[in-house]
């Protein structure tokens, strides 16, 4: 008998969630704030904000387990 923690069962869970969000709507929703970040970078003024829009890429691959933090 495996007994597992609390911990442990969230990180599996979070993996299967993050995998499961991936294949049905992950990689499209990457790939769109991929291209609209690079059109927002091809201005002086939509640089800020394309790099934002890449940081808002990676937590559309997998945003299960992520915690969002003021930079406070």
């Amino acid at each position: 008998m495996k007994i597992f923690s609390f911990v442990s069962l969230l990180n599996e869970t979070h993996i299967y969630m993050n995998l499961l969000w991936l294949i049905l709507e992950g990689l499209l929703t990457a790939i769109e704030y991929l291209i609209t970040s690079v059109q927002l970078m091809i201005t002086i003024i939509g640089i800020l904000f394309g790099l934002q829009t890449l940081k808002m890429a990676t937590l559309a691959l997998t945003p299960f387990g992520k915690n969002i933090v003021n930079a406070n």
